[in-house]
C-alpha cells in the first residue's frame, strides 16, 4: 500500500466509532424518547444528589432527577423506575461537576470527555502492544460506540487508567503505576485484578496503591458520608450483584440464573469463578513477564481473564481484555489464528444484536 492509502485507512479507523455514535442517532432521533447517554444520566443525577447532601443510593430524589433532567427525554418505561448508580461513592464525585450544568451541556461536554479518553487509551495502547492504532480502533470501534458513547459509561477512563498504569509499570515509573491502577478502580471489578496483580508482583507499587486506597475511600466518605458509604459495602453491592443475576449479561451469575440455578448459589459460583480466573491472569501475567521482561503484562493480562465469568461482566467490560489479545497476537505468531478467532468472537455485539 501507498503512504497515502495507510494514512487514509488510519484515518478512517479513527472515525469508526464516532461514525457508528452518529448512525445510532441518526436511527434514534432525539425528537422522541432514546437511551441516548441513559447511563450517563444516572450517573448525572447521583452527582446532583451528592451535591444536595444526598443519598445516591436511594430511589429519591434520584428518580425524579432523572425524570426531569432534561432532554433527550428518556424511554417511558423507565419513567416510573429510578435507574441506579452503583459505582463507590468515590467514582460519584465524577459527576458532580457535571451536575451542575444542564443536562443536555454536561451530556455532550461528558461525550466529548470519553471519546477523548478512548483516544488517548488507544494510543496508549498501541505502544504497549506493538499493534497499529488502525488495529485497535477496528477491535474496539463496535463495542465503544455502542455502549460506551451511546449510554454514557465510563468505561474509556478505565481503560486510559490502566493503559497508563501500563505504561508507567514497563518504564519503572512505580508510583505513578500504583496511582494510575487505583484510578481504574472507578469500575472496581475491571481494575481489582490488576491491583492484585501489582501488589503481589511489582513490591514498589505496593504503597502507592495503599496510599491511593485511602485518599479514594476517605474522599468517598467526606462526599456521602461515612452510613452511606457503610451502606453501600453492606446493602448496594450484594443488591447490585442479585439485579445482574437476573439480569443478560456476560457472567457466571448470569447464565446460571437463566438456567434455573437459585440466585445466591449463582453469585457465590461467580464470585469463585472470579477469584479462580484473577488467579488464573496473575499466574499466566508473572509467567508473560518473565519470559518478556516487561511489566506491563501484569496489568492488562489479569483483567483480561477475570472479565470471563464472574458476577458482574457487561459487554462494554469485555473491551478490557482486548489489549492483551492483541499483545500475544502481535508477539507470538504460533498462536496469533487462534488469538484472531478468539479476538473476532469477543468483538461481536452478542447483547446489541439480541436487542
Amino acid at each position: 500500500m501507498s503512504v497515502r492509502s495507510v494514512r487514509a485507512a488510519n484515518a478512517v479507523a479513527w472515525l469508526l466509532a464516532p461514525a457508528i455514535l452518529a448512525a445510532l442517532i441518526a436511527m434514534n432521533p432525539l425528537n422522541r424518547p432514546t437511551y441516548l447517554m441513559g447511563d450517563f444520566r444516572a450517573f448525572y443525577c447521583a452527582g446532583s444528589v451528592i451535591a444536595q447532601n444526598a443519598n445516591p443510593y436511594l430511589e429519591e430524589p434520584l428518580r425524579g432527577c432523572e425524570r426531569e433532567a432534561g432532554p433527550p427525554a428518556e424511554p417511558r418505561f423507565l419513567a416510573p423506575v429510578a435507574l441506579p448508580a452503583p459505582l463507590p461513592p468515590y467514582a460519584l464525585l465524577l459527576f458532580v461537576p457535571f451536575a451542575l450544568l444542564p443536562f443536555p451541556v454536561a451530556a455532550a461536554l461528558y461525550g466529548a470527555l470519553m471519546i477523548a479518553a478512548m483516544v488517548a487509551a488507544t494510543v496508549l495502547f498501541a505502544r504497549i502492544t506493538g499493534a497499529p492504532s488502525m488495529l485497535l480502533n477496528v477491535v474496539f470501534a463496535a463495542i465503544t460506540a455502542t455502549v460506551t458513547y451511546y449510554v454514557g459509561q465510563p468505561v474509556p477512563l478505565v481503560f486510559l487508567a490502566l493503559a497508563a498504569a501500563a505504561l508507567f509499570a514497563r518504564n519503572g515509573c512505580w508510583t505513578a503505576a500504583g496511582a494510575c491502577a487505583v484510578a481504574a478502580s472507578i469500575e472496581p471489578h475491571v481494575a481489582l485484578p490488576a491491583i492484585a496483580a501489582m501488589l503481589v508482583m511489582l513490591p514498589r507499587t505496593r504503597v502507592p496503591i495503599i496510599a491511593g486506597g485511602l485518599v479514594l475511600a476517605l474522599a468517598g466518605v467526606l462526599a456521602v458520608g461515612l452510613p452511606t458509604s457503610i451502606a453501600y459495602v453492606r446493602d448496594v453491592v450484594p443488591a447490585h450483584a442479585l439485579a445482574n443475576a437476573y439480569e443478560w449479561q456476560f457472567s457466571l451469575t448470569s447464565v446460571l440464573t437463566s438456567v434455573g440455578v437459585a440466585a445466591p448459589l449463582a453469585i457465590r459460583a461467580g464470585e469463585l469463578m472470579f477469584a479462580v480466573m484473577v488467579t488464573a491472569g496473575i499466574l499466566v501475567a508473572r509467567r508473560l513477564r518473565a519470559m518478556t521482561g516487561d511489566a506491563a503484562v501484569l496489568v492488562i493480562v489479569p483483567p483480561a481473564f477475570a472479565v470471563f465469568g464472574g458476577v458482574h461482566v457487561h459487554f462494554q467490560q469485555l473491551a478490557v481484555a482486548f489489549p492483551a489479545i492483541v499483545y500475544v497476537l502481535v508477539r507470538y505468531p504460533h498462536v496469533r489464528t487462534l488469538a484472531a478467532s478468539g479476538l473476532a468472537f469477543a468483538m461481536i455485539l452478542w447483547n446489541v444484536s439480541g436487542s
